[in-house]
């Protein structure tokens, strides 16, 4: 590599990791919650910032004591600020958590996750899907290859994006495609999606 070709990769490489270049959630622009194909879980707040009495010192005080609060209880790496913006009236949050369980303890998100069980798909009464790949129902009990499945039941009180490293194979009746690792849940319903464990 000549000279002009190595100082261009190395800016390429600072302005990457600048940018959090790599990140998929950078790339979102509503509020997502990302789960990783190691488990863990990170989550981005957005929200409009606009009135005149709002205080962005006040806010980031809150959200630190927030953290503070479940660390001490969870333990640190339970939750942690990555990132806190404030700019053209909207604040921008993204938070890192150890797992689901450390997200749902957080927030107000009711969350149940695990390997794809049958038993506890039926005891959810849940009957049809819906395949993403041809976005065509499908009968629960006729899906096929379900050995590398997990499967999460979410309930978020205002609806949010689901963002996953791995492909998402099937989906409740109630949730919106976007793309065959992302989806929409409207706010207040229970949603169910399977998606691979690995890629």
């Amino acid at each position: 590599m000549n000279k002009i070709g190595k100082k261009i990769g190395i800016v390429a490489l600072i302005l990457c990791l600048a940018t959090g270049c790599g990140n998929p959630l950078k790339k979102m622009t509503k509020s997502t919650v990302y789960i990783e194909k190691d488990g863990k879980v990170q989550s981005l707040s957005v929200e409009s910032f606009e009135k005149e009495y709002y205080n962005e010192g006040e806010l980031k005080n809150f959200i630190e004591k927030e953290i503070a609060s479940q660390q001490k209880e969870r333990g640190e790496d339970s939750v942690s600020i990555k990132e806190f913006t404030v700019k053209e009236k909207q604040a921008t949050l993204q938070l890192q958590f150890a797992g689901l369980e450390d997200y749902q303890a957080f927030t107000d998100t009711d969350v149940e996750s695990g390997t794809y069980n049958p038993e506890i798909i039926k005891s959810k009464q849940i009957d049809t899907v819906i395949e993403v790949g041809s976005k065509s129902k499908q009968a629960i009990a006729q899906i096929e290859d379900v050995d590398n499945l997990n499967y999460i039941f979410l309930k978020d009180p205002e609806g949010i994006q689901l963002l996953f490293d791995n492909q998402i194979k099937y989906c409740s009746e109630n949730v919106t495609i976007l793309d065959e690792n992302l989806v929409s849940i409207p706010a207040d319903e229970q949603c169910f999606i399977l998606y691979e464990t690995k890629r």
